[in-house]
């Protein structure tokens, strides 16, 4: 039995449980990251027991599969791909069978030229991305049954040290310069931000002033590479308009304050009714409302945004083509073969002409994450990094997952039309449906990455590792399905 080789995810794991490695850290955020330490070694301890079982389940799909696809590959020349994938079946040699089916995939999703799914190459493409969805399923029920980790990852007890207070302090009197005793009492971390992190500000002292402001703020080499910076005038024109977003009050550019730049706004009062793929609270009427505040959002006209915003200077389908070859590019940089993400990207440029549409700004990340709910209403749409010129079917497309747990998408989209909201075809809504898996997938992968190599100390991106990838992986299987 060949020995347990130790990757650098697992040896930076390990050190985390030092509280050595975890230095300005509070007593509770250390104790927290221990245990979430222990609990990701005690993953890999079981995996390592339960991993040749799963591993050969998984190989025996995939025989199954070439079964079916061995004659079709060999009367189109590429019988060399056939026996590549079935010595590595035989030698019972898991990573190599992943990367042989990859290649399959890849050479099937070029002979795949009818877009209606009934092409024998898509059909093939189709039962790959379902045999992958019942490989990442029982990985998954492995992960979340050992890890117990969602429950745990939205703790932290950062503060700003006294300088960075102090510092924010002055700055926030030159911004409000009728309360020249504002005072910081207290300063609050919220959990949850991969990009970039946000802050409570307890307000003293200050008429006028609200008591509690909302500092958001670049993470320093986050792995998404947005600024706040750029969502300053995409938010004020929003605010202008009347679409829900939280009132604005600075940018502070250059990170003099406290070491990164960030926006300053008011705090709404809401909750989120769910996370980056579930919904957990809500119901029909906060759906129609959401619908009826995305109809407010795409009647802006893409021109009162200005030509720094993304995309402004593109059409809708080559801003997105160019996209989608970066994050294939991203991918593939990362050395983590996907076979899932492989017939994906695939798919997504064969059918490119699906991502034109009717120019408007697009949120882009509009999930459950992103939204405040009070009242059964929106009370506000948050974190516009992500911001750009597209189509409305990009948002239509990447809420559809979310609405369609607590509303029938047809009252859905009669809700938005009724708001002046763009007619589209659900091929289009499809599309992206599809592309508001596979971005994100990427993006927590190189979180993944990142966990490995800089923030060796960060729970959230352990957490996107352990938890998030598995699950956008499965969802995305099963969109492909849907779809090939």
């Amino acid at each position: 039995m060949k020995a347990l080789q130790t990757t650098p995810f697992i040896r930076v794991t390990m050190n985390t449980i030092s509280a050595s490695s975890l230095p300005g850290a509070a007593l509770e955020t250390r104790q927290m990251s221990t245990l979430l330490a222990r609990r990701i070694l005690a993953r890999m301890v079981a995996d390592a027991d339960r991993l040749p079982n799963l591993q050969s389940e998984a190989m025996d799909e995939y025989a199954r599969w070439l079964a079916d696809a061995a004659p079709f590959l060999r009367a189109t020349g590429d019988a060399d791909l056939v026996t590549e994938l079935e010595r590595h079946l035989e030698a019972r040699d898991y990573a190599g069978t992943e990367v042989a089916v990859q290649e399959v995939c890849a050479r099937l999703a070029v002979q795949s030229t009818r877009r209606d799914g009934k092409d024998l190459a898509g059909e093939l493409l189709r039962q790959a991305a379902a045999v992958q969805q019942c490989v990442d399923t029982k990985f998954m029920s492995a992960n979340e049954d050992l890890l117990g980790i969602k429950d745990n990852v939205d703790v932290t007890d950062e503060v700003l040290d006294s300088e960075k207070i102090d510092r924010l302090t002055s700055w926030l009197r030159t911004q409000f310069p009728s309360s020249p005793n504002l005072t910081i009492s207290n300063v609050r971390a919220i959990p949850g931000g991969f990009s970039k992190q946000t802050l409570f500000l307890s307000i003293e002292g200050a008429e006028g002033v609200p008591e509690m402001l909302v500092v958001r703020m670049d993470w320093p080499e986050g792995p998404v590479d947005t600024t706040v910076v750029d969502e300053f005038d995409i938010v004020k024109t929003l605010l202008d308009a009347g679409v829900a977003v939280p009132f604005l009050h600075a940018l502070e550019t250059t990170g003099a304050v406290l070491g990164s730049p960030f926006l300053l706004l008011d705090r709404v009062e809401g909750a989120h009714i769910g996370d980056f793929l579930d919904v957990s609270g809500g119901g029909t009427d906060v759906a129609l409302d959401l619908a009826r505040e995305m109809a407010a959002l795409h009647a802006v006209p893409d021109s009162e945004f200005g030509d720094r915003v993304t995309g402004a200077h593109e059409s809708v389908r080559d801003r997105l083509l160019r996209e989608i070859n970066e994050c294939e590019r991203d991918w593939r940089a990362l050395d983590s073969p996907s076979i899932t993400l492989e017939i994906a990207f695939a798919w997504l440029k064969d059918n490119i002409e699906l991502a034109d549409g009717p120019r408007a700004l697009v949120h882009s990340d509009l999930g459950c994450h992103n939204m405040l709910v009070a009242n059964d209403r929106v009370a506000a749409i948050i974190d516009w990094e992500s911001a750009r010129i597209g189509t409305p079917a990009q948002d239509l497309g990447y809420v559809y997952p979310a609405v369609t747990q607590i509303c029938d998408w047809s009252d859905f989209m009669a809700a938005y039309l009724e708001a002046g909201g763009r007619a589209l075809t659900k091929a289009q809504i499809d599309y992206y449906t599809l592309w508001g898996f596979v971005w994100p997938l990427v993006n927590v992968c190189k979180a993944r990455l990142g966990f490995e190599t800089v923030y060796p100390d960060d729970i959230r991106m352990a957490y996107a590792d352990a938890y998030l990838s598995i699950r956008f992986q499965s969802r995305l299987a099963g969109q492909l399905q849907s779809l090939l």
